[in-house]
């Protein structure tokens, strides 16, 4: 069970703990190095989310079993990706033939 150390409601506690875990990955550049290395094609997506989730579940003792939890992770992974403008599993470049 995760620790209310934010004071946050308790059915919020594990979403908080997720949303402050990408805060200080985002915080400490770690996730802008996460961001280089995907784009420079030196590590798949995959192999920094799995490290991220069991580094999560053993701080923040956060449920990674639960569906739900694993989808907001997702999410956030990816919202936290795009703040340096990279888009997840998609070409936004419009191409004109």
């Amino acid at each position: 069970m995760v620790y209310n150390i934010w004071k946050d409601p308790e059915e919020d506690m594990e979403r908080t703990a997720i949303d402050h875990y990408f805060d200080d990955l985002v915080g400490n550049g770690v996730m802008r190095d996460y961001h280089d290395l995907i784009i420079e094609g030196l590590i798949s997506q995959e192999a920094i989310k799995i490290p991220l989730m069991k580094e999560l579940q053993k701080s923040y003792d956060v449920d990674m079993n639960n569906v739900g939890n694993i989808n907001y992770f997702q999410q956030q992974f990816t919202e936290r990706m795009k703040q340096f403008g990279f888009n997840l599993g998609k070409d936004i470049r419009q191409t004109k033939c």
